[in-house]
């Protein structure tokens, strides 16, 4: 299995709750090379502030991969959404995900993610509402995802960040009304386990759909595998027997001490692994 963290991009100067690591970009990944991982999930809030070049030239120098571009740091530093009770801010949040597309090709990535970052339905009218106003952008922005060989990872995430695509089910069937091939699912084991009724099943529905993108890595309460009550063994059965290629993905709490957070992720991974 491959290991990434999620990292915030160099242009983001305070805390963010779920960015590994401590230290300046490059320390942060200098010491996750020596952990034993491969990958990083770079946070950006602004994509045309991110320094590219440098996050490109530091991946190379520690031989570790970008294993995609997350949305998840967005609205904690511009305070937009995709849906919103203003529509300009919508369209100019839809410009900003559209930057972070192109952001994401001049990486030479190919997987976009979208967790909490689409907002509340509510604030649009309905569920249905939003679904067309999603459906229209991602249709809009079809064109450029084909263009760049990008995919966009939806997450379903739980009922306290979102009240639309809380489950797999739900979020699959948005993505079969939409028919972009190039939409798929960002499975979360804290998600999962707080919203699916049998969260190893809805993981194999994702596999069975053709439409896992991404792995997040996370057990109950956010904590680091192993330390809360979720069955990581179990998962990895299920991504060994689907021969998923992709990243798993530390996203939980960083605690006191990032650093010693980070390495524990993958230790403890390590060890779930010894049991499959």
């Amino acid at each position: 299995m491959k290991y990434a963290l999620c990292i915030t991009s160099p242009e983001i100067d305070k805390p963010f709750v779920f960015s590994m690591m401590a230290g300046s970009f490059e320390k942060k990944l200098s010491d996750m090379a020596a952990f034993g991982y491969s990958g990083i999930e770079l946070l950006c809030g602004w994509p045309k502030l991110c320094d590219y070049k440098r996050v490109l030239q530091v991946c190379a120098e520690n031989h570790l991969e970008i294993s995609d571009i997350s949305s998840g740091a967005i609205f904690s530093t511009t305070g937009l959404t995709l849906l919103g009770t203003d529509r300009q801010k919508m369209r100019d949040c839809a410009k900003l995900f559209s930057d972070m597309i192109e952001l994401t090709a001049r990486l030479g990535n190919h997987i976009v993610t979208i967790g909490a970052f689409r907002g509340w339905a509510k604030d649009v009218g309905s569920v249905g509402i939003a679904e067309e106003i999603l459906a229209d952008m991602f249709n809009k922005l079809d064109p450029k995802l084909s263009e760049y060989g990008i995919k966009v990872a939806i997450e379903p995430v739980n009922r306290g960040q979102t009240d639309i695509f809380n489950t797999c089910t739900e979020t699959l069937s948005f993505i079969e009304r939409v028919g972009s091939p190039n939409l798929g699912v960002l499975f979360d084991t804290y998600n999962g386990n707080a919203t699916e009724d049998n969260p190893l099943a809805a993981l194999e529905n994702a596999i069975k759909a053709g439409k896992l993108l991404h792995f997040h890595i996370a057990d109950t309460d956010r904590l680091v595998p192993g330390d809360g009550k979720i069955d990581f063994t179990a998962h990895l059965r299920v991504l060994k027997a689907c021969g998923y290629q992709g990243y798993l993905s530390g996203e939980l709490k960083s605690g006191d001490d990032p650093t010693e957070t980070g390495r524990r992720i993958i230790e403890n991974m390590k060890g779930f692994e010894k049991c499959i």
